[in-house]
C-alpha cells in the first residue's frame, strides 16, 4: 500500500511538472564546483551532484518556508536548476534520521509516503522527494514547485463545473484524444474524500447522474450535443485528482 501511495504521489508530481513547472533560473557553475567523484564511507560511489550545487548549509533562501530545515547530518550543497527544481545534498545521515524528519513533516500537514530508501511529501504547491544514496548515508532532497492553476472555463462546456472548495494545483490542459473527443485531469489540494464527495453531489444537483465515484451528463454546447463523464481518479489524504472526458455526440 505504501509503495502504491508513493508511486501515486510521484506520478502526480511528474504530471503537474510536465504541465506547469516553474521556478528560478539555475545558478552558473564556477571553478569552486564540488568534486563530481564522491564516495561514501563504505566505498560505494555516490552519484555526482547536479551542476551548480554550490551553496552549503540549509538553503533557507531557496527552500519553501513551509519546508523545515533538515538538521540531521550536514548539508554540503544545494542549488536550483533551470527547471526550478531545488536539489539539496545531505551527508552523514541515515534512514532513521529521514524517518524522524518525515514524521515532523506529517505533523506539519504534509502528505507523506515512504518506501524503504525513497519518500515523497506534498503540501499545497510544493512536493519534496527524498532519496538515500551512497549506502544510505547520503540524502538527496528535490523540491518541486507547481503553479497555482485557474479553471479553463473558456475551453470547457459550462456544464463541466469546477469544485467550489480547495485549491487547483497546476495548469489544466485540455487534450484532444481523438476526433471531437477531449480529456483532462484536475487536481485540488485541501480536498479530502468528504470534500470530493461533496463536489460530486454538487454536480448531481446540476443534472449529472451516477454516484460519488463517476458521473455522466448529456448537454448542448455551441449548437451541438455532447456527452461527458467525471470520475474521482485518486484521493491522497487532502489532495484529490479528477478525470473528465467529453465528446461530440451529434
Amino acid at each position: 500500500m505504501k509503495k502504491l501511495l508513493l508511486k501515486g504521489l510521484l506520478l502526480m508530481v511528474m504530471a503537474l511538472l510536465l504541465l506547469s513547472a516553474c521556478g528560478k533560473p539555475a545558478e552558473k557553475s564556477t571553478s569552486s564546483d564540488p568534486d563530481p567523484s564522491q564516495a561514501s564511507a563504505d566505498g560505494q560511489e555516490v552519484p555526482a551532484p547536479p551542476a551548480g550545487l554550490l551553496k552549503q548549509g540549509w538553503p533557507a533562501d531557496l527552500a519553501p518556508a513551509e519546508l523545515p530545515a533538515y538538521t540531521s547530518g550536514t548539508v554540503t550543497a544545494s542549488a536550483v536548476d533551470g527547471d526550478g527544481v531545488l536539489t539539496i545534498r545531505v551527508v552523514d545521515t541515515g534512514k532513521s534520521d529521514l524517518y524522524v524528519y518525515l514524521g515532523s513533516l506529517q505533523n506539519a500537514g504534509w502528505i507523506v509516503s515512504s518506501d524503504d530508501d525513497e519518500a515523497a511529501a506534498v503540501l499545497g504547491l510544493y512536493t519534496a522527494t527524498f532519496d538515500l544514496q551512497g549506502g544510505g548515508s547520503t540524502l538527496q532532497i528535490d523540491v518541486y514547485t507547481a503553479q497555482a492553476g485557474s479553471w479553463p472555463a473558456s475551453d470547457l462546456p459550462p456544464d463541466i463545473l469546477p469544485p467550489e472548495t480547495g485549491v487547483l494545483v497546476g495548469v489544466v490542459e485540455v487534450m484532444e484524444t481523438g476526433e471531437d473527443m477531449w480529456y483532462f485531469n484536475y487536481t485540488y489540494d485541501d480536498m479530502d474524500e468528504t470534500a470530493a464527495n461533496d463536489y460530486m453531489d454538487h454536480l448531481m444537483q446540476h443534472g449529472w447522474s451516477g454516484d460519488t465515484y463517476q458521473l455522466y451528463k448529456s448537454f448542448a454546447w455551441k449548437g451541438h450535443n455532447y456527452e461527458a463523464s467525471i470520475e474521482v481518479y485518486e484521493t491522497v489524504e487532502t489532495r484529490t485528482t479528477f478525470t473528465c472526458n467529453f465528446y461530440l455526440s451529434s
